[in-house]
């Protein structure tokens, strides 16, 4: 057989965990070894949707392309920045300002708060939330 001419072949097209777009191909010469390599590809990639007879039945609740899959990626990642949000909000308010500045401002970098003031000898103050360096251990 030349190159990969091989007469039991599947492809599948899915998500990995970071969004990225992956396609897996498990080809064999023969149907034991193809089923063989598919059972090893279930192992190796389990979002593919691989079994030992082939693909598992689609999930209901599994998007039915990769733009809808992203969306559900982009949707799932703006509801853990909410979610982020809310529970920085329910924070004592005493934990929210430098208690000798009286400001809080949201870093860019940690989702904490940080004293923007600068001092006189042109350092900025080193306050940060407490919630934020209890997330930053």
């Amino acid at each position: 057989m030349a190159g990969t001419d091989f007469p039991f072949s599947v492809t599948s097209k899915y998500l990995d965990q970071g969004g990225a777009e992956l396609l897996v191909t498990v080809r064999g010469p023969t149907a034991e070894q193809f089923q063989a390599r598919l059972a090893e590809a279930s192992t190796i990639f389990p979002r593919a949707g691989f079994t030992a007879n082939g693909h598992q039945a689609a999930d209901p609740q599994a998007p039915t392309n990769i733009a809808q899959a992203r969306r559900q990626t982009e949707v799932e990642q703006v509801q853990a920045a909410h979610a982020d949000l809310r529970s920085h909000r329910n924070t004592d308010p005493a934990d929210q300002v430098c208690p000798t500045h009286g400001v809080g401002k949201p870093s860019k970098y940690n989702g904490g708060l940080y004293c923007p003031t600068k001092l006189e000898d042109g350092e900025y103050c080193k306050w940060r939330s407490p919630t934020a360096k209890a997330a930053n251990g």
